[in-house]
């Protein structure tokens, strides 16, 4: 029984602990916090904890070289030297080399091989400056595609993923992919809140919209313009009956070049009636 008290003891003290510490991260730092009722006051504790250290490291704004956050290795030869049967394996010892000491590099471009990254690690990575923070646990994490982008396959993903399935998805929508003014099939020169009422009332006229197969057949860039294309199959639930659709679709893009983005500003969805 005295272990018991003991015990609701030390978590009513971690309990008051953990509220001054929020208190002290929002009066210093504005931080927010949402409901952790179902986290054990330890845990949280430690997380508290955990976050104030880094704030803590952060505020010092040190900064410096990933090659000298990772100790200056010395063991990995420049990309020209490596064989192409053996890249693979040289870029997975640099890879965990860097991730057991808390830097990672990702990449999303299906495009980029073994070799490019192992390149780019070496030659542009290393140079980087990044923030002289070492906690236990702490991953600083990079994305090849953030220096060297893939608009190919980007605008490709986001035609799919951020545009057709906002038409072919009853349950979201979202239009920071898309330009001021938009053309939708016969519709032209929408603005964001015409666009949206447009999908809105399409979606509405079925009680379940199924999407089945969407394939990519291209993707060509052109200066400022982009065009991705390809075929759709989707089931059109009403009641008891269901249509199904198919054609060809097309999404063009025009680059934003202060920002550097590519925002949707026509979109053809062939077979499909949009009223």
């Amino acid at each position: 029984m005295e272990q018991n008290r003991s015990s609701t003891g030390d978590e009513e003290n971690l309990e008051v602990e953990n509220q001054f510490l929020k208190l002290k991260m929002m009066l210093e730092h504005g931080a927010q916090f949402g409901s952790s009722k179902d986290l054990p006051p330890a845990v949280e504790n430690d997380f508290l904890r955990s976050v104030m250290e880094y704030e803590k490291h952060f505020e010092s704004g040190e900064r410096i070289k990933v090659f000298d956050k990772l100790g200056r290795p010395t063991q990995f030869k420049s990309v020209s030297q490596i064989p192409d049967d053996e890249i693979d394996n040289e870029w997975i010892r640099l890879y965990e080399f860097m991730q057991e000491r808390g830097i990672e590099l990702s990449v999303c471009s299906p495009k980029i091989k073994a070799r490019e990254l192992y390149r780019f690690t070496v030659e542009e990575l290393f140079e980087l400056e990044t923030d002289n923070i070492n906690m236990p646990g702490m991953t600083t994490c990079f994305i090849y595609d953030e220096f060297h982008p893939d608009h190919e396959y980007e605008n490709s993903r986001t035609a799919v993923e951020d545009c057709l399935h906002y038409f072919f998805n009853k349950s979201s929508y979202f239009d920071h992919h898309f330009a001021e003014r938009v053309c939708v099939n016969q519709h032209e020169n929408l603005s964001k809140q015409e666009l949206q009422y447009l999908v809105e009332k399409f979606k509405n006229q079925y009680e379940e919209i199924v999407p089945g197969h969407i394939s990519i057949s291209n993707c060509k860039i052109t200066g400022r313009n982009c065009s991705v294309t390809g075929f759709y199959e989707i089931a059109l639930m009403l009641q008891t009956k269901s249509v199904l659709k198919k054609g060809h679709w097309a999404v063009g893009f025009q680059l934003n070049e202060e920002l550097g983005y590519w925002y949707i500003n026509n979109v053809q969805i062939r077979g499909l009636e949009i009223p």
